[in-house]
Parts: structure tokens; C-alpha cells; sequence
């Protein structure tokens, strides 16, 4: 490869990373006739990091171990060999909140990661139109989530050594029927500058997807 080709594509994942950063515009459901029997997928934003929630969820930036899956994809590079996370949390009545995430370091420059993600409601009565009791429901959330971040070296950039993340997700919401969807969160993770060493950290959650009840 010549010179000229390898500074071309360095000068290619600049900008790349600079059109990522600059991005602003988020992906949101709507509020028309089109969204009319969908769920906004709520509890895709309940904190699942004590250390997380004590900081108000301002978490991006330092993220370390297995709960970047969640707050932070590009870093999942800072797990220096295997992380696992287990968190139970129970809230009013009989309502449950658990997560179970995983992360790996494949070499130098790449991790993995996943998490599973539930929220069960307990059991509510089902009647029918008189009033009738006709069994019972168990309403739930779930979330299924891999990840994977990956180092970037030698670019000529002020990026270089900053760190990018992919996540996708499977959604699950059931009330009585179920919705489902596929999402996906990009994230980013600059290296530290300066004597405080400050880092910067950009993160999408769910570009895409709709949770469709109603037909």
C-alpha cells in the first residue's frame, strides 16, 4: 500500500468520525396516527449500575466493565479480560428489575459484550367485558443485547486511540400480546486529554425500531 493510499484512508476514518461526532438529531417515535398502539420501551431507560445512579446516569464517559453494554459500547475496550454484572432490583408491588451482562476482551483493540434485560410485572386479573374474571396475565419486558467495540490506532487525527461501539437489540414487551423489535445504540469514546485527562463520550441509544401492539 503507498503512502499517499494509507493517509487517504486515515484521512477517510477522520471524517467518518467526525460527521459521528457532530451528529445530534435523535431517532424518536412520534406522536401521529402512526404511533397509535405502540410503547415507547420505557424501561430501556431504568439505570441498571448503582455507581450509575448515584452519578445521576452522567455515565458514558466512564463506564468500565460489563454495564458498558448498556451506557457506553465504545467502552467495552477498557475490560481488561472478562466482566460480569448481575443486578436485581425490586420495585412497587410486584414489580422486578434484573439484568445479567458479560463483557470480553478479544485482543488489544476489541471487546464483546451482552446483557439480558427484564422487567416482570407479577400476575394481574384478566375480566372480560362484564366484569368476569377470566384467568390472570403476566405482563414483562425484555431485552436482549450484544455489543462489540473496537480501538482505533494510527490515524493522523486528534480521534486517534478513541474507541467506537455498536449494540443491537432485541425488544420484547408483552402485556397480554406481545410487541417485539430489533433496535441499535452506537456509541463513542475519545482518549484523555490533558492533564485532568478528559475524556468525551457520545452515545445514540435505540436509532430504530417501534413496538407495535395493536395490528
Amino acid at each position: 500500500m503507498s503512502i499517499f493510499q494509507k493517509k487517504k484512508g486515515k484521512l477517510l476514518a477522520c471524517s467518518m468520525l467526525g460527521i459521528f461526532m457532530s451528529m445530534t438529531t435523535a431517532f424518536a417515535g412520534d406522536y401521529s396516527s402512526s404511533a397509535i398502539g405502540t410503547s415507547s420501551g420505557k424501561f430501556l431507560s431504568f439505570g441498571t449500575s448503582a455507581r450509575a445512579s448515584a452519578m445521576g446516569e452522567a455515565y458514558s464517559a466512564i463506564a468500565k466493565g460489563a454495564d458498558a453494554v448498556r451506557y457506553n459500547p465504545a467502552a467495552l475496550v477498557r475490560v481488561e479480560s472478562n466482566s460480569l454484572e448481575i443486578m436485581h432490583a425490586n420495585y412497587l408491588a410486584d414489580t422486578f428489575f434484573d439484568q445479567v451482562a458479560f463483557a470480553r476482551r478479544i485482543n488489544s483493540n476489541q471487546s464483546i459484550g451482552f446483557s439480558i434485560l427484564q422487567m416482570s410485572y407479577g400476575d394481574i386479573n384478566k375480566t372480560d367485558t362484564t366484569g368476569a374474571s377470566i384467568g390472570t396475565a403476566s405482563p414483562s419486558n425484555l431485552a436482549l443485547t450484544g455489543a462489540y467495540a473496537y480501538k482505533l490506532n494510527n490515524l493522523s487525527c486528534f480521534l486517534n486511540k478513541s474507541s467506537l461501539g455498536l449494540s443491537v437489540s432485541y425488544v420484547q414487551s408483552t402485556i397480554v400480546s406481545s410487541a417485539k423489535t430489533f433496535t441499535a445504540s452506537l456509541g463513542l469514546l475519545s482518549p484523555a486529554y490533558g492533564p485532568a485527562e478528559i475524556q468525551i463520550a457520545i452515545v445514540m441509544d435505540n436509532l430504530f425500531g417501534k413496538l407495535k401492539f395493536d395490528q
